[in-house]
């Protein structure tokens, strides 16, 4: 935040009339609106003698639209004060609270008021505006205006105010890893006073002679116990007044001394904790606010960010959040200790109350995180709270991580913090957007490999079944080594949000037993009760059942658990959503309303607590389907909906199928230990510092084995589940499938739920995918579909016959099926329209009669060309440059019209490049019209990010009104999404192409010998982009029933001879073959044919 202070700048006169009075713009606990939310606010003061009629009058935060929103029929009558949420919520009701349209940055826009005639009648320059800090008007109405730590909505502009905020405090040297120690200076505007601290607490003038805060090391862990008594330690802040030397501070625990467990005493680190210096400072101005906390840690070692061979996380904080008896969080504490006094002869359990255990907002802190990848590449304030279940009662606990706008200007995380993430819902789209995070301490695996749980979900990652991103880090709390962390994402409608753009207020997210997380559970309700009252059995209760849950997804999930054998479910760790489009979109998954599953907290897999492998061959099958238990791990509402579904015979075929797919492909063992090794093999360089900083001699020892120990599981597993599924099903014992592919650029096979290619899990060489081969249970019908690749198609399978892409086989011993695949002639379309804009018109480039581009204004739309903004020209036809691009300004109500014709073609493809403003129309839809725009039908809708462009490919080709039609357009329209209303929405190098419906004959009619009562066959291959009719002509007349292009002559007469033409008909018009000739001859003339007659047609 930069110096701010109102002296100086140049203020509308005052007179009396309605004015502003005091203006929010980061409200993070002040007064919250009807809805409980906390908005921003502007309060409008009537400094006049006469009542003001407000109908008309404008408020805005943009000097270009200052009617941006406009007051209803409201009178305020003199000295009368009115409070206007600025929330976006637009609530026009004068009888309830008013919402504005828009909402103000805490990093400074202007707010304006006009009268209903345009003047202006008051306005307050773009200000920046820390959190719960408002700028008010001193008197009110008509004085100079001042910052008030203690807001004052509708009351006078009184109490404690300041003439400005001081300004930030200059840091010499950036934060991050140095190898020798140095001199850190700081600087800050002459007459401000710079105070800082060295133990992560904000600093604070009157922390100057230190506060202190209690502690306990000991509490009364065992029933009958003693608890020990209360310790302190202080939080201290500095006057800056010489540079401060940062060195190496490795020395004896300090935090890591401190009792974080419901124990009689703290994990003894082995040997000296290294630590690093945690830097926190401010200035402060006379009569200005405390200006913004810099935070920053700085890590001395001989080698520097070679130290660590991860990422590193620094988390910085009052450290009385995380370690004071009554309220930090890290801590049993005084929750711990009142518990104990009503209960001194129960055990303690990880669930039992402490201060750890509790959740909520109550129970969150303030604090600041920084990102080391080599060099600090992401700084930001937040909010911590403890996360997780019983593991909140280990020593080394997991964190969940808050953006919010109240800690920081951004009320999310935007880094890439994994790498190679995309949007689930949007593939090849970075993912670098969070509301969430965790630091997570592997729950139960926190002893044993550290990476457990981020191992299973790994094996199954590429599956369409959400799972949580992983990234193993270096962890420190106010400079003091922690160990190793997992940084995660975390479930819940934010993770929705960010991978598919579901809008969190139409998503339900329960957990368990159909309990709530967020939303409703009334749907799900609904599902339970038609797998009760109906007949699963019946295809048509059974179609219904997919309508409201995603099999596929669940198929995943399911099979997942099985084999992994987690036992700590199904009766606990079960997450399952949906959400439903937004209002006017069309249902498209996963935004169907349709029910999902998460994939969590596995630490149980891989049987963690049985170190002999004994029960390596459990039947988790049996156990998820088990019924009639009342308690964890698999009561029986647990195991419900598996055991239902399985009573209907298609989910039952998937079910075994979905797990006879994973073993050969997810779950092969050779796959899975490579998957460990990998993993692991990222941290191992770490462990021994990790264990020693957690008092663990042995543990380097111990970490190796547990990792074998997943290894052998990995090799051992899978001969058990395949019995666990013969046996439970009846089946005789598995065939091996193989798939040849002799042209594998010419396209893949799926088989069942797999799609065979260089991209496949577990293939033995992803260079040669194919010959692929795979065991699959006798009797059980599998699903086989060959999928041509761009450019070319299917011609038929080898072994099976016909010519159809899917094939269903049921295989009684070992089978083999190929797939052949041809090029196709019709795989590069023509271009038929191209706008590429560069000279700044609205004219085709390029067409082939009749294009045109019109754009419908809407009430504030301006058309404008423009360069840059990313635009690289990706979509460009005929050699076009990056050049200029189209630009809707205010885009909202406005439509982009084009009229592309597409006579003779057929196929019809739309492509263009486009991208959008912070504040564009974040959803573009496209309808066509065949009648030259008189009616229009919604085909797709997209939406976008503010972010670089992207090409948008719109498909026609089942759209029977664009082919062949002169009168075919597209239309362009807008809805402002996850967008704004204010922005712009931009295109370029807008392209229509087509494949021409003139029929292409692949195979032409030959001229044919037959011997009279014989057969015959005159047959033509044709393709094109539609379907065709035919007829063959004799000598000129129609044959009667010849209606295909191939004619058959069971048995040839001689007054079948002559000429033979093909008609092919299509939206264009006919074409004809060129003529053939069928000579009919005796059997006593054979020696005599004539040598015009290439062969004998059908002859034996």
């Amino acid at each position: 935040m930069g110096f701010i202070a109102l002296a100086g700048l140049a203020w509308t006169p005052v007179s009396a009339e309605v004015r502003l009075n005091e203006i929010l713009a980061s409200n993070g606990s002040v007064l919250a609106d009807e809805d409980g939310d906390f908005e921003d606010w502007i309060e409008l003061i009537n400094t006049g003698g006469e009542p003001v009629l407000l109908e008309g009058w404008g408020l805005s935060d943009d000097y270009d639209r200052p009617f941006r929103w406009v007051f209803p029929d409201l009178v305020l009558g003199p000295g009368e004060k009115l409070l206007v949420w600025a929330s976006g919520k637009d609530r026009l009701l004068p009888a309830g609270p008013l919402h504005a349209n828009f909402a103000i940055s805490s990093a400074g826009e202007e707010v304006l008021l006009t009268r209903p005639d345009g003047t202006r009648a008051d306005e307050v320059p773009p200000t920046e505006l820390p959190r719960d800090v408002s700028l008010g008007r001193v008197p009110d109405g008509v004085g100079e205006w001042r910052y008030f730590p203690v807001p004052t909505p509708g009351a006078a502009n009184a109490g404690v105010h300041y003439a400005g905020i001081s300004p930030p405090v200059v840091v010499s040297h950036s934060a991050g890893f140095y190898a020798e120690p140095f001199e850190l200076v700081l600087e800050a505007q002459e007459g401000a006073v710079i105070y800082h601290s060295l133990d992560g607490s904000d600093p604070d003038p009157a922390h100057l002679e230190g506060i202190a805060y209690a502690y306990k090391q000991v509490y009364a862990e065992n029933p009958g116990s003693t608890t020990g008594p209360l310790l302190e330690r202080t939080i201290r802040s500095h006057v800056y007044e010489a540079p401060l030397w940062i060195e190496d501070r490795t020395g004896p625990a300090d935090l890591a001394g401190i009792t974080t467990t419901f124990g009689e005493g703290p994990v003894e680190p082995v040997g000296p904790v290294f630590r690093g210096t945690v830097l926190r400072a401010r200035a402060v101005l006379p009569d200005h606010l405390p200006g913004p906390v810099e935070t920053r840690s700085f890590f001395v070692h001989p080698v520097g960010a070679d130290v660590f061979d991860l990422p590193v996380v620094s988390v910085v904080a009052d450290e009385r959040h995380f370690f004071d008896y009554e309220t930090g969080i890290y801590v049993a504490g005084k929750v711990a200790d009142e518990w104990r006094v009503f209960n001194p002869m129960v055990p303690v359990y990880g669930s039992t109350p402490a201060n750890y255990n509790q959740r909520g907002e109550a129970w969150e802190r303030p604090g600041h995180l920084e990102f080391f990848d080599g060099y600090q590449t992401f700084a930001q304030g937040l909010g911590l709270r403890i996360h997780g279940g019983w593991s909140r009662s280990f020593d080394r606990k997991s964190l969940r991580l808050y953006a919010r706008n109240r800690y920081d200007e951004s009320n999310a995380f935007d880094h890439p913090f994994f790498p190679d993430l995309e949007r689930r819902g949007f593939p090849g789209e970075p993912l670098e957007h969070h509301r969430r995070l965790l630091l997570r301490n592997s729950g139960n695996d926190y002893r044993s490999t550290l990476l457990r749980d981020a191992i299973l979900q790994e094996l199954v990652a590429h599956r369409p079944l959400d799972t949580q991103a992983h990234r193993p880090a270096v962890h420190f709390i106010n400079g003091e080594y922690w160990g190793l962390i997992n940084l995660r994402e975390r479930f819940d409608q934010q993770y929705l949000e960010a991978h598919y753009g579901a809008d969190p207020d139409r998503v339900d997210l329960l957990f368990g037993n159909a309990w709530v997380d967020h939303g409703s559970n009334d749907h799900y309700l609904a599902l339970l009760d038609l797998l009760r009252e109906q007949p699963v059995e019946s295809p048509a209760v059974y179609a219904e059942i997919r309508t409201r849950m995603d099999v596929e997804n669940y198929l995943d999930y399911i099979t997942t658990q099985i084999f992994i054998l987690n036992r700590d479910w199904p009766g606990n760790n079960i997450d399952y959503w949906r959400a439903e489009p937004a209002p006017g979109q069309p249902a498209a998954p996963p935004l169907d309303g349709r029910w999902r599953w998460m994939l969590f907290d596995t630490d149980f897999g891989f049987a963690i607590w049985d170190h002999g492998l004994e029960e390596i061959g459990f039947d988790m099958l049996a156990f998820a389907t088990e019924e009639g238990k009342d308690d964890w791990p698999n009561p029986d509402w647990s195991t419900f909906l598996l055991r239902t579904l399985l009573r209907n015979d298609d989910f039952r075929t998937a079910f075994i199928n979905r797990f006879c797919d994973f073993m050969n492909s997810a779950f092969r063992p050779d796959r899975v230990v490579a998957v460990i090794d990998a993993m692991t093999g990222a941290i191992e360089g770490e462990i021994p510092r990790h264990f020693d900083r957690w008092g663990w001699e042995w543990g380097e020892g111990w970490w190796r084995g547990e990792v074998e120990r997943m290894r052998e599981f990995a090799r051992k597993r899978p001969p058990y589940v395949w019995e666990h599924y013969a046996d439970f099903f009846g089946l005789e014992g598995t065939v091996e499938v193989t798939l040849r592919n002799p042209v594998p650029e010419g396209g893949s096979i799926r088989i069942n739920s797999l799609v065979i290619d260089a991209a496949a899990v577990g293939l033995p060489d992803p260079d040669q995918p194919y010959p692929w081969s795979g065991d699959y249970f006798h009797g059980v019908p599998v699903e086989l579909e060959a999928l041509p690749a761009p450019g070319w198609r299917f011609a038929g399978w080898l072994e099976h016959g016909g010519a159809g892409v899917l094939l269903e086989v049921t295989p009684t011993a070992d089978i083999e099926a190929t797939a052949l695949f041809e090029p196709d002639p019709l795989a590069e379309p023509e271009l038929l329209h191209y706008w590429s804009f560069n000279g700044e018109e609205l004219t085709a480039d390029f067409t082939r009669g009749g294009a045109g581009l019109q754009i419908t204004p809407g009430l504030e739309t301006v058309v404008t060309f423009s360069t840059g903004q990313g635009f690289a020209g990706e979509n460009a036809r005929l050699g076009a440059d990056a050049g200029a691009h189209l630009r809707v300004n205010h885009p909202l109500g406005a439509t982009v019209e084009l009229a592309v014709p597409t006579t003779g073609h057929a196929a019809i493809r739309l492509s263009y490049e486009t991208r959008r403003s912070g504040q564009g129309a974040g959803i573009q839809e496209i309808a066509w019209s065949g009648d030259g725009g008189a009616t229009w039908t919604t085909h797709a809708t997209f939406t976008h990010a503010n972010a670089d462009p992207v090409i948008r490919t719109v498909d026609f080709s089942a759209v029977e009104a664009a082919v062949h039609n002169p009168d075919f357009a597209v239309r362009i329209s807008f809805a402002e999404g996850d967008g704004g209303m204010a922005g712009n929405n931009r295109f370029d190098n807008i392209v229509v192409e087509g494949s021409s419906v003139t029929p292409i004959l692949m195979e032409t009619p030959a001229d044919a010998a037959s011997v009279a009562g014989r057969a015959a066959v005159l047959a033509a291959r044709v393709v094109g982009p539609v379907g065709y009719t035919y007829q063959w002509m004799h000598d000129g007349s129609p044959v009667s029933g010849a209606n295909g292009p191939r004619l058959e002559f069971p048995v040839v007469r001689p007054q079948d001879a002559g000429n033979y033409v093909l008609r092919i008909e299509g939206p264009a018009g006919a074409v004809f073959t060129e003529p053939v000739l069928l000579t009919v001859v005796r059997p006593a003339d054979l020696i005599n044919l004539s040598s015009r007659a290439p062969s004998l047609a059908g002859a034996g």
